[in-house]
């Protein structure tokens, strides 16, 4: 719950692992801004991976003029 709280894009999400157990995992990677709030503190330094992933991109196309989006 503590990481959940410490990003404030709201990236993290709470399992119920069941017997009163939670984990923490990502549950929207691209609201991710790459902030580095959730590694600033120590109990999570060592914990998270925050970096890239080599060719993957992402990109997006709006429709302008008369065309439609289809």
């Amino acid at each position: 719950m503590e990481l959940k709280n410490l990003c404030p894009m709201g990236v993290f999400d709470i399992e119920d692992l069941g017997k009163g157990k939670t984990a923490a995992k990502v549950g929207n990677q691209s609201k991710c801004t790459t902030c580095r709030e959730c590694i600033r503190h120590e109990k999570f330094a060592s914990k998270i991976d925050l970096g890239k992933q080599k060719n993957v991109f992402e990109f997006h196309i709006e429709s302008l003029g008369i065309y439609k989006p289809e």
